[in-house]
């Protein structure tokens, strides 16, 4: 498609030569594309593995923050029992919170 576009557009005589140099540079360029996909794919890969790892952890500890509180301790002792960081804290607080507007709304 290319030696036809320099042929008839350009004018221009294309050689064996040329058509042989223009394949090659087609497969390079494939060769190419082709490892940049895997790459892609690779990272992509890695990045919903360890997304899934955190989601995995979040729903973990929701769990078992909620199962303290069924025993009567509060939210807050669940996470000083659990010894919980601030930043998943807040990460149970509004799954929590979610869910108990999505059973409020439920009910009604």
């Amino acid at each position: 498609e290319k030696l036809e576009i320099l042929r008839k557009q350009f004018g221009i005589k294309v050689t064996e030569t040329m058509e042989e140099e223009v394949e090659e540079m087609s497969h390079i360029c494939m060769y190419y594309e082709q490892e940049g996909k895997k790459a892609g794919l690779t990272e992509g890969m890695l990045i919903g593995e360890k997304r899934g790892m955190q989601i995995g952890k979040i729903l973990t500890q929701t769990a078992n923050v909620e199962r303290l509180m069924k025993k009567q301790l509060s939210m807050q002792e669940a996470f000083d029992l659990l010894e919980i960081e601030e930043d998943m804290q807040e990460k149970i607080i509004k799954r929590i919170t979610n869910d108990e507007k999505s059973t409020n709304e439920i009910k009604h």
